[in-house]
């Protein structure tokens, strides 16, 4: 669950408070760890693609880090 997102940042353009991403790069995300290893491991610069669940509704986001 994303709880909140840091205005400005690169999050905050695909991203929302409340957003749940239940996928990452095709990996299953169930908890806060499993993002942050598949982050780590994304090259800098590039988007990484994201499922999120948000107000009900999937959907699919970039992310560039």
């Amino acid at each position: 669950l994303v709880e909140r997102v840091v205005s400005g940042s690169a999050a905050s353009k695909v991203l929302r408070g409340g957003d749940i991403i239940v996928e990452a790069r095709g990996k299953r995300i169930d908890d806060p760890k499993d993002f942050e290893r598949v982050a780590t491991k994304h090259k800098r610069g590039n988007v990484m693609r994201l499922l999120v669940i948000r107000d009900g509704r999937t959907m699919f986001v970039g992310l560039r880090l």
